[in-house]
């Protein structure tokens, strides 16, 4: 894929590592891309029974979009665009995914990164995981974060966040 996301079979078992630890896994719009594509291969191969998405490190799963990322051209207003549409076509991807799709969280999962804990079938964590939605405490609006919250924990979750 890229040095940023690796992607290895074992056995039966596809894991996708986002791999960025310096930077809390933070997804860059070419991890995003290859993430979708890792998906859209295990969906269609037969010896591939789950996926195991993870973070690199110790400190976080995901911090989410990358919005430092800047533009290979430099028209940041067609980059933000193109990491959008990559943000949410990997979600699809992961809500759709027909197979059984587990996050393992080896640290904080926030922003984009908890909105794509929240939609695998199951998350398993250490102890030290954290799953957050930050820019709520920023006043920004997160109407995709707070539906996949409500959606997927509940009422009260949601709430919480």
């Amino acid at each position: 894929m890229t040095e940023m996301l690796s992607v290895e079979r074992e056995g039966a078992y596809m894991r996708i590592r986002l791999n960025r630890p310096d930077k809390a896994n933070a997804l860059a719009v070419a991890m995003m891309e290859g993430a979708t594509a890792a998906l859209a291969e295990a969906a269609s191969a037969e010896r591939v029974r789950a996926v195991l998405l993870t973070g690199a490190g110790v400190r976080a799963f995901c911090a989410g979009a990358d919005v430092r990322e800047q533009a290979a051209g430099g028209d940041m207003a067609a980059h933000r665009k193109r990491r959008s549409a990559a943000l949410f076509a990997l979600l699809n991807a992961a809500m759709d995914f027909p197979k059984p799709l587990i996050a393992v969280l080896n640290g904080i999962a926030s922003g984009g990164g908890a909105m794509l804990a929240f939609v695998c079938d199951a998350r398993v964590a250490v102890d030290t995981a954290a799953i957050a939605l930050p820019e709520i405490n920023l006043g920004m609006s997160t109407h995709a974060g707070a539906a996949i919250a409500l959606q997927v924990g509940g009422l009260a979750l949601a709430a919480d966040l």
